[in-house]
């Protein structure tokens, strides 16, 4: 599995930009036949199973269909969230085309300050 993009913390925003093999990649992936969030996985597959996570917004209670990343999370019982960052544009620029084009593009954070426990439960009772 080859490194397609770096991930760097700046300023408290989360910059994804593409190694020299995912200049060379990025064509390809986006251009298939993929699922948009088929197309992030394979992109980011090596940051992924090297401490970063893609989260669904359903996930941590965000009512947007922004991408979603965390790079520093844990696992015990629940998912607890260190850092969250995501991409408020997503509407109106497509983040893969940006990244295309720009060889970078920056998430910012979701956090304010806290870490988010998410546990398992799928049913809760108000």
């Amino acid at each position: 599995m080859e490194q397609l993009v770096n991930f760097e913390i700046i300023d408290n925003r989360l910059k994804i930009s593409l190694t020299d093999a995912g200049k060379i990649e990025i064509d390809n992936i986006i251009s298939s036949d993929a699922s948009f969030n088929e197309k992030w996985a394979k992109l980011c597959e090596y940051n992924f199973c090297n401490g970063a996570k893609f989260v669904d917004g359903s996930e941590v209670g965000a009512l947007t269909e922004a991408p979603i990343i965390s790079t520093d999370f844990e696992y015990i019982d629940e998912y607890i969230y260190h850092d969250l960052f995501w991409f408020p544009n997503y509407c109106i620029v497509d983040e893969l085309e940006e990244l295309r084009y720009e060889g970078y593009i920056y998430f910012e954070s979701a956090m304010d300050n806290s870490d988010i426990y998410l546990d398992n439960r799928s049913n809760l009772d108000y």
